[in-house]
């Protein structure tokens, strides 16, 4: 199995999570490896690139910058012949939109695009955990190819508020990290 952690946003300026999404993306790492987990079975999106997650002393955990293209690289390419692949993003969302930096968005489609082609190359199933404002728009737009198990859950329903307080303390994602911790 294989994971993608995906701390959106980023510290543009404005960006009012960006404190909590870092925290909530390192704990996701950190639980991951917790439970087994090895680095090289991690994809770290970021787009602070100087994070040091196992303590090596070394800042070497972070893959890619949070960018479509690394985002794509990391479905496309580096998760292939996967048995299974867990995607784990936070950050803003929008209507069918997640913010990846200040100044670019994935789309619905875009991503669903990305998981049919690594599908065709992962035996398991695709797990995506989406925390963000109306994550749940993801949900129609997220199915699998035709015999293909792929598994959605998101923080919000469509047109609902994600929330965020004490710097991500109180989250969806710490609550749901924290169980699989």
């Amino acid at each position: 199995t294989k994971a993608i952690i995906v701390a959106g946003g980023g510290p543009y300026e404005g960006n009012s999570l960006w404190d909590a999404t870092q925290m909530n993306a390192n704990f996701a790492y950190r639980t991951l490896a917790y439970q087994g987990f090895h680095k090289d079975d991690i994809y770290y999106i970021s787009s602070n690139l100087e994070l040091d997650l196992d303590s090596n002393g070394v800042a070497d955990d972070v893959d890619g910058n949070a960018t479509i293209s690394d985002l794509q690289y990391a479905i496309t390419n580096w998760s292939v012949g996967a048995d299974n692949l867990i995607i784990y993003a936070v950050d803003h969302g929008g209507q069918e939109t997640f913010r990846l930096n200040g100044k670019q968005t994935l789309s619905t489609f875009q991503l669903d695009s990305w998981l049919d082609s690594a599908q065709q190359s992962i035996s398991g199933s695709v797990t995506v955990i989406y925390d963000a404002c109306e994550s749940g728009s993801f949900l129609a737009g997220l199915l699998p190819p035709s015999g293909k198990k792929r598994i959605v859950l998101t923080s919000t329903s469509p047109g609902e508020s994600a929330y965020f307080v004490t710097q991500g303390s109180i989250s969806f994602s710490n609550y749901f990290w924290g169980h699989i911790f």
